[in-house]
């Protein structure tokens, strides 16, 4: 359920490392910044469309769980 999310992630952090290997040849730190596990910030109250309805049906009984427990992480 977290592939995506992770995935992108994880790029993020690859990117940045290598870029800062990069800029570091000029004088250029970089800095990433990672946000929180999603339940503890407001990207569920900020989207534009309910993450339900992002959800084929066929794979609801499967997500349904999932979706239940990360909301319930506090």
């Amino acid at each position: 359920m977290a592939a995506a999310y992770t995935a992108s992630k994880q790029a993020i952090e690859g990117f940045t490392g290598s870029l800062a290997l990069e800029l570091a040849h000029f004088g250029i730190r970089a800095k990433l910044v990672e946000p929180g596990y999603a339940p503890t910030t407001r990207f569920t109250a900020n989207a534009i469309m309910p993450v339900e309805h992002l959800i084929p049906e066929d794979y609801m009984a499967f997500a349904h769980p999932i979706m239940a427990a990360f909301g319930a992480v506090a």
